[in-house]
C-alpha cells in the first residue's frame, strides 16, 4: 500500500504487512537491469563504431579515394547507433527519475 511505512526507512517502526521494502526491490530487479542492459548496448554501439572505423581507415590506405570519403560508412553507423541508444535513454530517464525522487525526496 501506498501509506505504509517500510522498515528499510523506518526500522522497527515499518508498518508494512504486504510490500514491505517494494522500493528497494523495484530498484534492485527493474531499474538496475534497465541501466544495466542501455550501458551495455552503448558500449557495444561505440566498439562497433570503432571496428568500423578502424577498417575503413585502413581500407583508405589502399584506395585511391580520400579519407574523408572513406569514413562514411562509419559516420553513417554513428549517427544510427546514437539514434538508437539515444531512444533508450529518452525512454528510460525521465521514469527512473520520477521514482528516484518518489523514492528518495519523498
Amino acid at each position: 500500500p501506498l501509506d505504509c511505512k517500510e522498515t528499510f526507512w523506518y526500522g522497527s517502526e515499518g508498518t508494512c504487512t504486504r510490500g514491505d521494502n517494494a522500493t528497494i526491490y523495484k530498484f534492485v530487479l527493474y531499474y538496475i537491469p534497465v541501466w544495466m542492459a542501455i550501458i551495455i548496448v552503448t558500449a557495444f554501439m561505440i566498439c562497433i563504431f570503432l571496428k568500423i572505423r578502424d577498417q575503413e581507415q585502413r581500407m583508405a590506405q589502399f584506395g585511391n579515394g580520400s579519407n574523408q570519403h572513406s569514413l562514411r560508412n562509419a559516420k553513417r553507423f554513428a549517427r544510427q547507433a546514437t539514434l538508437f541508444a539515444g531512444a533508450f535513454y529518452a525512454t528510460w530517464l525521465f521514469p527512473t527519475i520520477y521514482n528516484l525522487i518518489l523514492a528518495f525526496g519523498g
